[in-house]
């Protein structure tokens, strides 16, 4: 991905929109810069149509962390990830998963679920109905905090090993890629909220963004926003 520099919110989704964010699916070439890709636009975008960001900017692709985001006179490391259950993706890559009529169940996937042998992924691939135990009550409120916090918690280890440059603010970008039923963000965030209640005091990143839908979540030491994404890509979108 090439370096962005911009003076105005306008030439800065001109130059987005110009950037191709597809993602392949995993069986046909998907790359760790596609995935970097699609999170560090569609967050710019986002930020600067709800006016936080400071022009001019410029976002430089490095490494630890995976950007540099110069904002006015602040500079901030961002580093991006997605919230994914492995085993989920990887039985998603299986050829029993496009045969007609196979269905991979997503209950049987949940976060904290270990490796399966192939064998039994196999076999769950190949079923044609629902087999697992879904969801009850705000369990997939439950589910996604403690997805959220999980990489959170992984990716500040990142953070503070030797080699992690660091800049005036550190970000986390983070992609909720996980397969779950509608979720109440209320009570996703209170359950989250209870879960990072001490993360904060620590030497951690200053703000995490989730992609989840069609929302942006920023979370902070202060506060929690929720904020609508900004889909430049999409036809007839009214910024271009």
């Amino acid at each position: 991905m090439k370096d962005i520099s911009a003076v105005t919110s306008g030439e800065l989704f001109k130059t987005l929109a110009g950037i191709d964010i597809r993602v392949p699916p995993r069986i046909e070439g998907r790359t760790t810069e596609h995935c970097e890709t699609w999170s560090i636009c569609r967050l710019l975008a986002t930020l600067a149509k709800h006016k936080k960001l400071e022009f001019p900017i410029q976002l430089t692709k490095r490494e630890r962390p995976d950007f540099l985001l110069v904002s006015g006179e602040r500079r901030i490391g961002i580093e991006v990830t997605e919230a994914v259950n492995s085993e989920y993706a990887r039985a998603t890559t299986l050829p029993e998963a496009d045969i007609e009529g196979a269905i991979i169940d997503p209950s049987l996937f949940k976060w904290g679920t270990g490796r399966r042998k192939l064998n039994e992924l196999r076999s769950i691939v190949s079923q044609k109905k629902l087999t697992g135990p879904g969801w009850e009550g705000t369990s997939v409120e439950s589910e996604y905090a403690e997805a959220i916090f999980d990489v959170i918690t992984l990716k500040t280890k990142k953070l503070q090993a030797n080699g992690f440059e660091r800049f005036d603010e550190s970000w986390l970008a983070v992609y909720c890629n996980m397969v779950l039923p509608a979720l109440e963000l209320k009570d996703a965030n209170k359950f989250f909220v209870e879960k990072s209640i001490n993360y904060w005091k620590e030497d951690g990143f200053s703000a995490v963004f989730v992609e989840e839908g069609e929302n942006i979540i920023s979370y902070s030491r202060d506060r929690i926003e929720v904020i609508q994404l900004i889909d430049i890509w999409k036809a007839g979108s009214s910024l271009l």
